[in-house]
Protein backbone atom coordinates (compact mmCIF):
# COMPACT_ATOMS: atom_id res chain seq x y z
CA UNK A 1 0.00 0.00 0.00
CA UNK A 2 1.56 3.37 -0.95
CA UNK A 3 1.80 6.16 1.31
CA UNK A 4 3.42 9.38 1.53
CA UNK A 5 6.81 8.14 2.44
CA UNK A 6 6.70 5.61 -0.37
CA UNK A 7 5.22 8.16 -3.07
CA UNK A 8 8.47 10.76 -1.75
CA UNK A 9 10.83 7.96 -2.52
CA UNK A 10 9.39 7.27 -6.08
CA UNK A 11 9.76 10.69 -6.95
CA UNK A 12 13.55 10.79 -6.58
CA UNK A 13 15.77 9.82 -9.50
CA UNK A 14 16.56 6.56 -7.13
CA UNK A 15 12.64 6.22 -7.08
CA UNK A 16 12.13 6.70 -10.76
CA UNK A 17 14.68 4.04 -11.92
CA UNK A 18 12.87 1.60 -9.47
CA UNK A 19 9.57 1.89 -10.86
CA UNK A 20 11.63 1.82 -14.30
CA UNK A 21 13.03 -1.28 -13.46
CA UNK A 22 9.65 -2.99 -11.99
CA UNK A 23 7.91 -2.28 -15.18
CA UNK A 24 10.46 -4.12 -17.21
CA UNK A 25 9.62 -7.26 -15.23
CA UNK A 26 8.01 -10.10 -16.61
CA UNK A 27 6.76 -13.17 -14.67
CA UNK A 28 3.96 -14.08 -12.08
CA UNK A 29 4.25 -11.34 -9.04
CA UNK A 30 6.06 -13.22 -6.14
CA UNK A 31 9.12 -13.60 -9.29
CA UNK A 32 8.88 -9.78 -9.64
CA UNK A 33 8.56 -9.34 -5.86
CA UNK A 34 11.72 -11.70 -5.15
CA UNK A 35 13.38 -10.27 -7.95
CA UNK A 36 13.21 -6.32 -6.66
CA UNK A 37 14.10 -7.40 -3.25
CA UNK A 38 17.51 -8.81 -4.39
CA UNK A 39 17.98 -5.19 -5.30
CA UNK A 40 16.85 -2.86 -3.04
CA UNK A 41 15.32 -2.41 -0.21
CA UNK A 42 11.62 -4.17 0.43
CA UNK A 43 9.88 -0.72 1.33
CA UNK A 44 11.25 0.58 -1.84
CA UNK A 45 10.86 -2.33 -3.71
CA UNK A 46 7.31 -2.68 -2.43
CA UNK A 47 6.40 0.95 -3.19
CA UNK A 48 7.93 0.90 -7.37
CA UNK A 49 5.54 -2.03 -7.47
CA UNK A 50 2.63 -1.57 -5.91
CA UNK A 51 2.92 1.67 -8.57
CA UNK A 52 3.24 -0.50 -11.49
CA UNK A 53 0.08 -2.14 -10.87
CA UNK A 54 -1.73 1.11 -9.90
CA UNK A 55 -0.49 2.32 -12.96
CA UNK A 56 -1.76 -0.81 -15.05
CA UNK A 57 -5.50 -0.45 -13.38
CA UNK A 58 -5.65 3.23 -14.44
CA UNK A 59 -4.71 3.11 -17.68
CA UNK A 60 -8.18 2.31 -19.31
CA UNK A 61 -9.52 5.95 -17.17
CA UNK A 62 -6.60 8.17 -17.37
CA UNK A 63 -4.57 9.23 -20.58
CA UNK A 64 -1.63 9.61 -18.53
CA UNK A 65 -1.59 6.81 -16.17
CA UNK A 66 1.80 5.70 -17.10
CA UNK A 67 3.46 9.14 -15.53
CA UNK A 68 0.94 9.48 -12.78
CA UNK A 69 1.03 8.67 -9.17
CA UNK A 70 -1.96 6.84 -7.54
CA UNK A 71 -2.98 5.44 -4.20
CA UNK A 72 -5.07 2.71 -3.93
CA UNK A 73 -8.17 4.33 -2.22
CA UNK A 74 -7.82 7.48 -4.62
CA UNK A 75 -7.42 5.92 -7.48
CA UNK A 76 -10.90 4.21 -6.69
CA UNK A 77 -12.81 7.42 -6.03
CA UNK A 78 -11.02 9.29 -9.17
CA UNK A 79 -12.70 10.63 -11.72
CA UNK A 80 -11.05 9.27 -15.01
CA UNK A 81 -9.83 12.00 -17.62
CA UNK A 82 -13.18 11.87 -19.92
CA UNK A 83 -15.25 13.06 -16.71
CA UNK A 84 -12.99 14.88 -15.39
CA UNK A 85 -12.58 16.97 -18.67
CA UNK A 86 -16.21 16.94 -19.39
CA UNK A 87 -16.64 18.48 -15.86
CA UNK A 88 -13.67 21.27 -16.08
CA UNK A 89 -15.17 22.25 -19.74
CA UNK A 90 -18.39 23.52 -17.72
CA UNK A 91 -16.74 26.12 -16.06
CA UNK A 92 -15.57 29.36 -17.60
CA UNK A 93 -11.71 29.40 -19.26
CA UNK A 94 -9.65 31.12 -17.28
CA UNK A 95 -10.89 30.97 -14.22
CA UNK A 96 -9.59 30.19 -10.82
CA UNK A 97 -11.81 26.97 -10.00
CA UNK A 98 -10.72 25.51 -5.90
CA UNK A 99 -10.27 21.68 -5.81
CA UNK A 100 -11.95 20.38 -2.72
CA UNK A 101 -11.03 16.56 -1.43
CA UNK A 102 -8.77 16.72 -4.70
CA UNK A 103 -8.02 13.02 -4.08
CA UNK A 104 -4.65 11.87 -6.45
CA UNK A 105 -5.90 14.78 -8.69
CA UNK A 106 -8.04 13.68 -11.51
CA UNK A 107 -9.73 16.50 -11.66
CA UNK A 108 -6.86 18.85 -11.01
CA UNK A 109 -5.40 17.88 -14.02
CA UNK A 110 -8.36 18.85 -16.36
CA UNK A 111 -9.23 21.83 -14.35
CA UNK A 112 -5.45 23.42 -14.77
CA UNK A 113 -5.41 22.77 -18.25
CA UNK A 114 -8.11 25.64 -18.28
CA UNK A 115 -7.08 27.92 -15.50
CA UNK A 116 -5.54 28.32 -12.06
CA UNK A 117 -6.60 25.59 -9.80
CA UNK A 118 -6.12 25.57 -5.84
CA UNK A 119 -6.27 22.25 -4.51
CA UNK A 120 -7.08 20.72 -0.97
CA UNK A 121 -6.81 17.61 1.01
CA UNK A 122 -6.72 15.95 4.05
CA UNK A 123 -4.00 13.18 3.10
CA UNK A 124 -0.68 13.78 2.34
CA UNK A 125 -0.54 11.00 -0.25
CA UNK A 126 -3.25 12.41 -1.95
CA UNK A 127 -1.53 15.46 -1.74
CA UNK A 128 1.73 14.10 -3.27
CA UNK A 129 -0.05 12.94 -6.09
CA UNK A 130 -2.07 15.52 -6.84
CA UNK A 131 0.87 18.11 -6.98
CA UNK A 132 2.98 15.71 -8.93
CA UNK A 133 -0.24 14.24 -11.49
CA UNK A 134 -0.84 18.37 -11.94
CA UNK A 135 2.60 19.28 -13.42
CA UNK A 136 1.91 16.52 -15.84
CA UNK A 137 -0.19 19.64 -17.61
CA UNK A 138 -0.10 22.93 -16.12
CA UNK A 139 3.70 22.86 -14.35
CA UNK A 140 2.37 26.34 -13.37
CA UNK A 141 -1.03 27.55 -11.52
CA UNK A 142 -1.64 24.83 -9.57
CA UNK A 143 -1.33 25.24 -5.86
CA UNK A 144 -2.01 21.84 -3.48
CA UNK A 145 -2.11 22.14 0.22
CA UNK A 146 -3.23 19.54 3.01
CA UNK A 147 -6.22 20.94 4.81
CA UNK A 148 -10.02 20.18 6.51
CA UNK A 149 -12.05 21.56 3.71
CA UNK A 150 -15.10 21.92 6.07
CA UNK A 151 -12.90 24.70 7.82
CA UNK A 152 -11.39 26.54 5.05
CA UNK A 153 -13.02 29.93 4.50
CA UNK A 154 -12.70 30.42 0.49
CA UNK A 155 -12.74 33.42 -1.83
CA UNK A 156 -13.13 31.47 -4.86
CA UNK A 157 -16.11 32.28 -6.55
CA UNK A 158 -15.67 28.51 -8.56
CA UNK A 159 -15.39 24.79 -6.91
CA UNK A 160 -15.26 21.14 -7.15
CA UNK A 161 -16.58 18.80 -4.43
CA UNK A 162 -15.73 15.09 -4.10
CA UNK A 163 -15.83 14.51 -0.49
CA UNK A 164 -15.59 10.99 0.41
CA UNK A 165 -17.30 8.00 -0.83
CA UNK A 166 -16.03 4.89 0.73
CA UNK A 167 -13.97 3.65 4.26
CA UNK A 168 -11.61 0.89 2.81
CA UNK A 169 -13.96 -1.76 1.22
CA UNK A 170 -16.89 -0.14 2.08
CA UNK A 171 -19.09 2.40 -0.26
CA UNK A 172 -21.38 4.57 1.35
CA UNK A 173 -24.69 5.35 -0.15
CA UNK A 174 -26.11 7.97 2.06
CA UNK A 175 -24.68 11.63 2.11
CA UNK A 176 -24.47 11.53 5.75
CA UNK A 177 -21.76 9.13 5.63
CA UNK A 178 -19.58 10.96 3.44
CA UNK A 179 -16.59 13.03 4.40
CA UNK A 180 -16.92 15.77 5.22
CA UNK A 181 -20.18 14.75 5.12
CA UNK A 182 -22.85 16.03 2.23
CA UNK A 183 -24.58 18.81 3.89
CA UNK A 184 -21.63 20.30 5.28
CA UNK A 185 -20.40 20.40 1.11
CA UNK A 186 -23.70 21.20 0.49
CA UNK A 187 -23.55 25.00 2.10
CA UNK A 188 -19.73 25.59 0.84
CA UNK A 189 -21.23 24.66 -2.82
CA UNK A 190 -24.51 26.26 -2.60
CA UNK A 191 -22.97 29.72 -1.68
CA UNK A 192 -20.55 30.16 -4.70
CA UNK A 193 -20.87 31.76 -7.89
CA UNK A 194 -20.75 28.19 -9.56
CA UNK A 195 -19.91 24.20 -8.35
CA UNK A 196 -19.90 20.95 -8.77
CA UNK A 197 -20.47 18.35 -6.27
CA UNK A 198 -19.89 14.92 -7.39
CA UNK A 199 -21.85 12.16 -5.69
CA UNK A 200 -22.13 8.55 -6.05
CA UNK A 201 -24.53 7.88 -8.74
CA UNK A 202 -25.98 5.31 -6.08
CA UNK A 203 -27.40 8.01 -3.89
CA UNK A 204 -31.38 8.18 -3.03
CA UNK A 205 -33.39 10.50 -4.92
CA UNK A 206 -34.80 12.10 -1.40
CA UNK A 207 -31.36 12.90 -0.69
CA UNK A 208 -30.28 14.48 -4.35
CA UNK A 209 -34.35 16.29 -4.30
CA UNK A 210 -33.58 18.20 -0.89
CA UNK A 211 -30.34 19.94 -2.52
CA UNK A 212 -32.27 21.96 -4.59
CA UNK A 213 -29.58 21.77 -7.02
CA UNK A 214 -29.26 20.60 -10.63
CA UNK A 215 -28.27 17.05 -10.78
CA UNK A 216 -26.44 15.27 -13.67
CA UNK A 217 -26.05 11.31 -14.01
CA UNK A 218 -22.91 10.49 -15.83
CA UNK A 219 -21.62 7.61 -18.00
CA UNK A 220 -18.80 7.08 -19.36
CA UNK A 221 -18.89 3.71 -21.75
CA UNK A 222 -22.14 2.82 -20.96
CA UNK A 223 -21.28 2.82 -17.00
CA UNK A 224 -22.95 5.44 -14.69
CA UNK A 225 -20.35 6.71 -13.17
CA UNK A 226 -21.20 9.44 -10.88
CA UNK A 227 -23.92 12.03 -9.87
CA UNK A 228 -22.81 15.64 -10.11
CA UNK A 229 -25.23 18.76 -8.15
CA UNK A 230 -24.58 21.56 -10.21
CA UNK A 231 -24.94 24.72 -8.20
CA UNK A 232 -24.73 28.68 -9.65
CA UNK A 233 -24.10 29.63 -13.23
CA UNK A 234 -22.34 26.38 -14.36
CA UNK A 235 -23.63 23.13 -15.60
CA UNK A 236 -26.70 22.37 -17.68
CA UNK A 237 -29.99 23.76 -16.80
CA UNK A 238 -32.34 21.85 -16.01
CA UNK A 239 -32.92 19.77 -12.36
CA UNK A 240 -32.19 16.41 -14.20
CA UNK A 241 -29.93 15.97 -16.84
CA UNK A 242 -28.02 12.58 -18.24
CA UNK A 243 -24.72 12.77 -19.91
CA UNK A 244 -23.69 10.33 -22.24
CA UNK A 245 -19.45 10.02 -22.48
CA UNK A 246 -16.95 10.22 -24.53
CA UNK A 247 -19.78 11.62 -26.91
CA UNK A 248 -20.32 14.79 -24.93
CA UNK A 249 -24.76 14.08 -25.45
CA UNK A 250 -27.13 15.24 -22.97
CA UNK A 251 -30.51 14.50 -22.39
CA UNK A 252 -32.76 17.08 -20.23
CA UNK A 253 -35.46 16.37 -17.95
CA UNK A 254 -38.84 18.55 -19.10
CA UNK A 255 -42.49 18.09 -19.37
CA UNK A 256 -43.30 15.48 -21.44
CA UNK A 257 -46.22 13.19 -22.86
CA UNK A 258 -46.73 9.89 -21.41
CA UNK A 259 -45.09 7.67 -24.46
CA UNK A 260 -47.32 4.47 -26.21
CA UNK A 261 -46.75 1.51 -24.48
CA UNK A 262 -46.91 -1.56 -27.02
CA UNK A 263 -46.14 -4.97 -27.22
CA UNK A 264 -42.18 -5.73 -28.96
CA UNK A 265 -41.62 -4.21 -32.47
CA UNK A 266 -38.42 -5.34 -34.74
CA UNK A 267 -35.91 -3.26 -32.64
CA UNK A 268 -35.56 -3.10 -29.15
CA UNK A 269 -33.79 0.00 -27.17
CA UNK A 270 -31.80 -0.29 -24.04
CA UNK A 271 -31.19 3.25 -22.56
CA UNK A 272 -28.45 3.81 -21.16
CA UNK A 273 -27.61 3.41 -17.33
CA UNK A 274 -27.35 7.64 -16.76
CA UNK A 275 -30.52 7.45 -18.44
CA UNK A 276 -32.06 5.14 -16.42
CA UNK A 277 -30.60 7.16 -13.17
CA UNK A 278 -31.66 10.20 -14.39
CA UNK A 279 -35.39 8.88 -14.47
CA UNK A 280 -35.44 10.32 -18.03
CA UNK A 281 -36.78 7.18 -20.52
CA UNK A 282 -40.19 8.53 -21.01
CA UNK A 283 -38.16 11.80 -22.74
CA UNK A 284 -35.68 9.55 -24.47
CA UNK A 285 -38.84 7.86 -25.87
CA UNK A 286 -40.40 11.16 -27.04
CA UNK A 287 -37.53 12.21 -29.05
CA UNK A 288 -37.13 9.10 -30.77
CA UNK A 289 -40.69 8.20 -31.38
CA UNK A 290 -40.38 4.80 -29.63
CA UNK A 291 -43.26 3.62 -26.96
CA UNK A 292 -42.45 1.72 -23.87
CA UNK A 293 -42.76 -2.12 -23.64
CA UNK A 294 -44.35 -1.71 -20.03
CA UNK A 295 -44.65 1.57 -17.78
CA UNK A 296 -42.41 0.11 -15.23
CA UNK A 297 -39.64 -1.24 -17.19
CA UNK A 298 -36.71 0.77 -19.01
CA UNK A 299 -36.86 -0.91 -22.15
CA UNK A 300 -37.79 1.28 -25.26
CA UNK A 301 -39.50 -0.62 -28.71
CA UNK A 302 -39.59 0.89 -32.50
CA UNK A 303 -40.20 -0.50 -35.58
CA UNK A 304 -37.03 0.96 -37.58
CA UNK A 305 -33.48 1.58 -36.29
CA UNK A 306 -32.37 4.72 -34.75
CA UNK A 307 -28.76 5.76 -34.03
CA UNK A 308 -28.60 7.64 -30.51
CA UNK A 309 -26.06 7.89 -27.87
CA UNK A 310 -28.85 7.38 -25.68
CA UNK A 311 -29.69 3.71 -25.96
CA UNK A 312 -28.10 0.50 -27.76
CA UNK A 313 -30.12 -0.83 -30.48
CA UNK A 314 -30.84 -4.58 -30.76
CA UNK A 315 -32.95 -6.39 -34.03
CA UNK A 316 -35.66 -8.37 -32.48
CA UNK A 317 -35.27 -11.99 -33.89
CA UNK A 318 -38.60 -13.36 -31.78
CA UNK A 319 -40.46 -12.45 -27.90
CA UNK A 320 -41.88 -15.63 -26.54
CA UNK A 321 -42.85 -16.57 -22.99
CA UNK A 322 -39.44 -16.90 -20.46
CA UNK A 323 -39.43 -20.92 -20.21
CA UNK A 324 -36.55 -22.36 -20.23
CA UNK A 325 -37.11 -26.01 -22.34
CA UNK A 326 -38.74 -23.71 -24.86
CA UNK A 327 -36.07 -20.99 -25.18
CA UNK A 328 -33.30 -23.77 -25.57
CA UNK A 329 -35.39 -25.47 -28.41
CA UNK A 330 -35.71 -21.56 -29.84
CA UNK A 331 -32.45 -20.82 -29.85
CA UNK A 332 -31.27 -24.65 -31.12
CA UNK A 333 -33.30 -24.16 -34.14
CA UNK A 334 -32.04 -20.39 -34.98
CA UNK A 335 -28.08 -21.86 -34.42
CA UNK A 336 -27.60 -19.25 -32.06
CA UNK A 337 -24.97 -18.52 -29.44
CA UNK A 338 -25.87 -16.38 -26.47
CA UNK A 339 -23.33 -14.07 -25.74
CA UNK A 340 -24.93 -12.33 -23.00
CA UNK A 341 -28.53 -12.35 -20.99
CA UNK A 342 -30.23 -9.25 -19.56
CA UNK A 343 -32.55 -9.13 -17.33
CA UNK A 344 -35.03 -6.10 -16.50
CA UNK A 345 -37.42 -6.20 -13.70
CA UNK A 346 -37.20 -9.76 -14.03
CA UNK A 347 -37.25 -12.13 -11.18
CA UNK A 348 -34.09 -13.52 -12.94
CA UNK A 349 -30.63 -14.46 -11.99
CA UNK A 350 -29.03 -13.66 -15.26
CA UNK A 351 -25.66 -15.41 -14.64
CA UNK A 352 -27.71 -19.24 -13.96
CA UNK A 353 -29.70 -18.27 -17.17
CA UNK A 354 -26.42 -17.66 -19.30
CA UNK A 355 -24.97 -21.22 -18.11
CA UNK A 356 -28.43 -23.02 -19.09
CA UNK A 357 -28.81 -22.05 -22.67
CA UNK A 358 -26.22 -22.61 -25.92
CA UNK A 359 -22.95 -20.08 -26.25
CA UNK A 360 -22.16 -21.42 -29.20
CA UNK A 361 -23.61 -21.32 -32.91
CA UNK A 362 -24.10 -20.04 -36.47
CA UNK A 363 -26.19 -16.80 -34.79
CA UNK A 364 -24.94 -14.29 -31.87
CA UNK A 365 -27.43 -13.15 -29.90
CA UNK A 366 -28.66 -11.29 -26.84
CA UNK A 367 -31.41 -12.81 -24.56
CA UNK A 368 -33.60 -10.08 -22.86
CA UNK A 369 -35.45 -11.03 -19.53
CA UNK A 370 -38.24 -8.21 -18.81
CA UNK A 371 -41.90 -7.80 -17.78
CA UNK A 372 -44.20 -7.17 -20.21
CA UNK A 373 -47.50 -6.55 -18.57
CA UNK A 374 -47.77 -9.47 -15.77
CA UNK A 375 -45.62 -11.85 -17.97
CA UNK A 376 -42.09 -12.26 -17.65
CA UNK A 377 -40.89 -12.67 -21.57
CA UNK A 378 -37.76 -13.33 -23.11
CA UNK A 379 -36.96 -11.39 -26.25
CA UNK A 380 -34.37 -13.27 -28.02
CA UNK A 381 -32.20 -10.14 -30.41
CA UNK A 382 -29.02 -10.13 -32.66
CA UNK A 383 -26.00 -9.06 -31.55
CA UNK A 384 -23.84 -6.62 -30.94
CA UNK A 385 -26.79 -4.75 -31.98
CA UNK A 386 -27.37 -1.33 -33.95
CA UNK A 387 -24.90 -0.10 -36.82
CA UNK A 388 -24.24 3.41 -37.20
CA UNK A 389 -25.08 2.50 -41.10
CA UNK A 390 -27.97 0.72 -40.29
CA UNK A 391 -29.48 3.82 -38.90
CA UNK A 392 -31.80 6.68 -39.97
CA UNK A 393 -33.58 9.26 -38.70
CA UNK A 394 -30.96 10.01 -35.93
CA UNK A 395 -31.99 12.60 -33.38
Amino acid sequence: MLDARGLGFLQTPEGVACVAEAERLGGELLHRIATMRRRHAAERSGAALALVELRRRAAARFELADRMLFTSVGLEQASGSVAARWRASRFPQGVTVADLCCGIGGDTMELARRGSVLAFDTDLACCLCARANASLVAPHGVSVARADVANLRLREAYLVADPSRRLGARRFLSGDDYSPPLSAMHQIAASAEAAALKLSPAIPDVELDALGARVEFVSVGRECREAVAWYGSAGPSARRSAAVLPEGAVLEQREEATPPVRGPSDWILEPDPAVIRAHLVRELAGDLGAALLDPRVAILTMDRPVATPFARAFRLIDAMPLHLRRLQRRLAHLDAGVSAVKCRAAPVDSEALLRALPRRGERSVVVIATRVGERVVALICEAPGLRQTDAEGAP
